[in-house]
């Protein structure tokens, strides 16, 4: 019987769809993605994309008559009433702002 690739479980993620991403084994602690990833390379690392772990903000509009209108950062449960806030989604590993949503 044939023993199955290392990276068997990887290879069919990946045919079905899921994002793959690499890092050298003895390099950066860094992961990239890769559409074509290099299977039988043993300098590589490979791993299915990790979701992005989310970060919320909220922000309400306030009016300020020396500032104008300006964007203030408050947690959900102390945002004033019935105010219109800004909710902003981050991924937590990236910064990267992913939405913005009024509410």
């Amino acid at each position: 019987m044939n023993t199955p690739h290392i990276h068997s479980e990887l290879i069919k993620a990946w045919a079905d769809g899921a994002q793959i991403q690499y890092k050298y084994i003895n390099g950066s602690d860094s992961w990239d993605d890769d559409d074509n990833p290099c299977w039988h390379d043993p300098r590589f690392e490979f791993r299915i994309k990790p979701k992005p772990k989310l970060v919320f903000k909220y922000f309400v509009l306030e009016s300020n008559p020396l500032l104008g209108l300006r964007f203030t950062q408050c947690e959900i449960t102390d945002c004033t009433p019935n105010a219109q806030y800004i909710k902003a989604t981050f991924d937590y590993e990236t910064s990267k702002l992913l939405a913005l949503e009024i509410a």
